[in-house]
């Protein structure tokens, strides 16, 4: 199971707007948790499907700290992190 930056980049840069990941090996996935280690709690987005591929879009707020974030795939059957 593995994230992936949408456009190929491997790391997001404070400010970066209207990003996607791409969840691969994934299955059952509902929702992507993203925590910025700043904010009290996790941002959550929901997950969808395009060409074959699962995407979520990046929520832009959890890009505005310039820290490392935390990424937690939600799955039906675990939880899984990177």
């Amino acid at each position: 199971m593995e994230f992936k930056i949408l456009d190929g980049r491997t790391e997001f840069f404070q400010w970066d707007l209207k990003q996607k990941l791409i969840l691969e090996g994934f299955n059952n996935v509902e929702q992507v948790h993203f925590d910025d280690g700043y904010h009290e709690n996790a941002f959550v987005a929901e997950t969808y499907r395009t060409n074959d591929k699962v995407l979520v879009d990046v929520p832009s707020d959890a890009l505005t700290t310039g820290g490392s974030i935390k990424v937690y795939a939600y799955d039906i059957d675990s939880t899984n992190g990177d």
